[in-house]
C-alpha cells in the first residue's frame, strides 16, 4: 500500500507540475499574443494614417491643379462675357475634364464647382445629388464631413475688376494702361 501511495504522490506532483508548466505557458502566451497584437495594430495604425496623409495630399494637389486648369480659366471667362454658347461648351469641356480627372484617381468620389453669389454648379454628379448642406458649409482650405461622406473644399478666386492691359501704340514708346474691362474683351 505504501507503494501505490508513494506512486500516487509522485503522480499527483508530476500532474501539479505539468498543470502549473501549462498555466506559466497559457500565461505566457497570452501576453505574448497580447503584445504581438498591440504591435501589429500600432503599425497598421501607422500605416493607415502614412496612406491617409498621403490620399490628403493627393486630394489637396488634384484641387489646385483643377482650380489652375485652363478648362476652369476659359470657363470662368465665359460666365463674365455672358457668351451663352461658348458657356455650354466650356461646362460640356469642364465636366469631361472633371470626369477624366475623377477616373484616375481612386477614391474621390465626386467633383463640385459651385459659384456661391450665382449659386452655379458644375458637378460629375447630377445637380439634385450635390449636398446642399455641404453647399452652406463651405469655407476655404477645410476638410469637412456631411452625411457621412468627407469633402475637401478649396476656393478659387477671380478678381475681374481690378484688371490691367499694356498695349503698345503704333511703335511709339508710349503705354496705355486700360483700367475699365468693359472697354475691351478677352477672348
Amino acid at each position: 500500500m505504501k507503494k501505490v501511495r508513494s506512486i500516487f504522490k509522485i503522480f499527483m506532483v508530476f500532474l501539479v507540475m505539468i498543470a502549473v508548466g501549462f498555466m506559466i505557458l497559457y500565461a505566457y502566451g497570452t501576453g505574448s499574443l497580447k503584445e504581438s497584437l498591440i504591435q501589429t495594430t500600432t503599425l497598421q495604425m501607422k500605416y493607415s494614417k502614412t496612406l491617409l496623409e498621403q490620399k490628403i495630399k493627393e486630394i489637396e494637389i488634384e484641387a489646385d491643379g483643377i482650380l489652375n486648369s485652363d478648362d476652369l480659366k476659359m470657363l470662368s471667362l465665359s460666365i463674365e462675357d455672358q457668351d451663352l454658347y461658348q458657356y455650354v461648351q466650356y461646362v460640356n469641356r469642364m465636366k469631361e475634364y472633371l470626369r477624366q480627372r475623377q477616373k484616375s484617381n481612386v477614391g474621390m468620389g465626386q467633383f463640385v464647382l459651385y459659384w456661391p453669389e450665382t449659386e452655379r454648379i458644375v458637378a460629375t454628379v447630377a445637380l439634385n445629388n450635390v449636398n446642399q448642406k455641404l453647399l452652406a458649409q463651405m469655407e476655404d482650405n477645410r476638410w469637412l464631413i456631411c452625411d457621412n461622406e468627407v469633402y475637401f473644399v478649396r476656393r478659387y478666386i477671380t478678381d475681374w475688376t481690378e484688371n490691367y492691359f499694356t498695349l503698345a501704340i503704333d511703335g511709339e514708346e508710349m503705354e496705355k494702361i486700360i483700367l475699365n474691362p468693359d472697354m475691351w474683351s478677352i477672348h
